[in-house]
């Protein structure tokens, strides 16, 4: 295993060569073999050796023994693997089979690198300080394909795991997402009741109120997350998706990034899914993140296209340009090589470490920006910082989308009879004081079989339906249904943490008139109570 390159080699009789038979299994398997005589210092290498080494047949092939003090004596063996290699052949020398086997790289004279795989034995004679080294035989194969395939196979298993990690996270976000809002809904309906009880403790209320409204976004936004791509498309104001995207940033990430809002009051709808583009805005920014380690400026803008810069369509018989709106993310940051550029949207393509990143972020993000119509233009220079431009098109003519049930109501009942149907105990108890607060009387049940006799007990005075969607033993759904049968034209309100996974076109053909997103205010409720008993907008469908 000791050898250089390009001497001569000393005028001595061969090695013992291989038989033919052995030759063609040898030739066969590409294995080139190796015979070297200790005695002699003659070194014997097979064709398919030297063709593994890039070395000719006239090319002499000589024993040297490498200094302790400088391993550059062999050139043919990868300069980060010759001290590997050394303390191996030591090993060998030294241990009773004189077995050497072990797997590195090698430089062709092309400059090429290769893996190859050697397994030798040396023979000795003697015994103590008489043994010496008689012969060395030994076989080596070029192993780089396997290699590679390992590589990938085990690339290929560590983005499969990845994949279903993020995949069970999910799950355990929306778990956990639910969870949480069934926590928060009573924290939020009773703050107003208390507030009234203590008006002298409302501004210590309203921290509260505050606090409990920043935790129910973030499980807003988990829930999202877990969520993944389903999801129905309205129109969408793009300022309040930025804006959303801003209070994330401002309140999870690092205190030297700041960050920058531009964006004009008014500007047209899209149609979009709010909650796969708050998932493409969340890439952006945590990537723009990444991208500034000690600290930067993280700038966050909706805008209207240029016009220039939106592609035309043929539309009936005319070229046109169709309007688009910008949703854009810069960063002060690191940049992007030009070379990778052409990468950055490739599946598994990632520049962090296999912990930090699975390259699939920027790959999702395509995915949705071109399921929405729209498409992403990236500007980056290393050192400069990088600017991704999110254009998305613009609904013409669409109105904006059903408003949230934040807005402060007053709307107070006059005796009618609530039916509010949820399994957790803390829901009901304080749904139970704020109904009666707002002057219904309620009738609490903790599952839908409770519902459904309340209901037919009180079916001619009953007014409202409020009902969870998720529950033990029969859903929300199935309790509507149910509830049909005896009761088909009385209101109902889906109150639930997690509409979004709801059947729309189901519910709404059950006269379900409302719907209301755990945690809600007292407020919340009120309006939402308003809706179902004056008779409001319909239920938008899914998409």
């Amino acid at each position: 295993m000791h050898f250089a390159v390009g001497a001569e080699s000393p005028n001595v009789s061969e090695p013992v060569q291989p038989d033919e038979r052995l030759r063609q299994v040898i030739r066969l398997s590409h294995i080139g073999v190796f015979d070297h005589d200790h005695g002699t210092d003659v070194v014997y290498w097979s064709a398919e050796l030297r063709q593994i080494h890039g070395i000719g047949m006239d090319e002499p092939v000589t024993f040297t023994r490498p200094p302790s003090d400088n391993q550059n004596t062999w050139p043919l063996i990868h300069p980060d693997d010759r001290a590997r290699v050394a303390t191996a052949l030591e090993r060998a020398h030294a241990g009773e089979d004189g077995l050497f086997d072990l797997e590195y790289r090698i430089v062709r004279r092309d400059g090429t690198e290769r893996w190859v795989a050697t397994r030798s034995q040396t023979f000795f004679t003697g015994t103590g300080a008489q043994r010496r080294a008689l012969r060395t035989i030994g076989a080596t194969q070029d192993i780089t394909d396997r290699k590679r395939l390992d590589a990938e196979q085990l690339q290929t298993e560590r983005q499969a795991n990845r994949t279903q990690r993020l995949e069970s996270i999910g799950t355990l976000a929306g778990g956990i997402a639910h969870d949480l809002n069934n926590a928060l809904t009573p924290i939020l309906m009773m703050i107003d009741f208390l507030k009234d009880q203590y008006p002298a403790e409302s501004e210590a209320l309203e921290t509260v109120e505050r606090s409990a409204k920043h935790a129910a976004e973030m499980v807003r936004h988990l829930l999202s997350f877990a969520k993944g791509n389903e999801g129905r498309r309205i129109p969408h104001q793009p300022r309040r998706l930025v804006k959303e995207m801003e209070k994330i940033a401002k309140g999870t990430f690092p205190k030297d990034i700041r960050i920058q809002l531009r964006c004009p009051k008014e500007l047209p709808n899209i149609l979009a899914d709010a909650t796969q583009l708050h998932q493409v805005l969340l890439n952006l920014c945590v990537n723009a993140r990444d991208a500034m380690p000690g600290g930067g400026v993280l700038t966050l803008e909706a805008t209207a296209a240029d016009p220039q810069d939106c592609p035309e369509s043929i539309t009936a018989g005319q070229k046109v340009r169709r309007r688009y709106i910008v949703l854009r993310v810069s960063d002060t940051g690191c940049g992007i090589p030009h070379e990778m550029l052409d990468r950055i949207f490739d599946p598994f393509f990632t520049t962090k470490e296999p912990e930090k990143g699975t390259g699939l972020g920027l790959f999702t993000a395509a995915g949705i920006v071109k399921g929405h119509g729209g498409f992403i233009r990236v500007h980056s220079s290393p050192a400069e910082g990088s600017t991704f431009s999110v254009f998305l098109p613009v609904e013409e003519g669409a109105e904006s989308a059903e408003p949230e049930l934040t807005a402060k109501s007053e709307f107070r009942g006059n005796g009618e009879y609530v039916l509010y149907v949820d399994d957790e105990s803390e829901v009901r108890t304080a749904a139970r004081t704020v109904l009666a607060r707002l002057q219904f009387t309620p009738l609490i049940a903790k599952d839908a079989m409770s519902g459904l006799l309340q209901a037919m007990q009180h079916r001619s005075e009953l007014r409202v339906v409020i009902t969870d969607l998720h529950m033990p033993q029969m859903d929300g759904l199935a309790f509507i249904r149910a509830l049909r049968r005896a009761l088909p034209s009385v209101p109902v309100i889906l109150a639930s943490g997690r509409i979004e996974g709801a059947p729309l076109k189901e519910l709404q053909r059950h006269g379900v008139t409302v719907l209301l997103d755990k945690p809600f205010t007292q407020s919340m409720l009120a309006e939402a109570l308003r809706r179902a008993i004056v008779p409001s907008a319909p239920l938008p469908s899914d998409t």
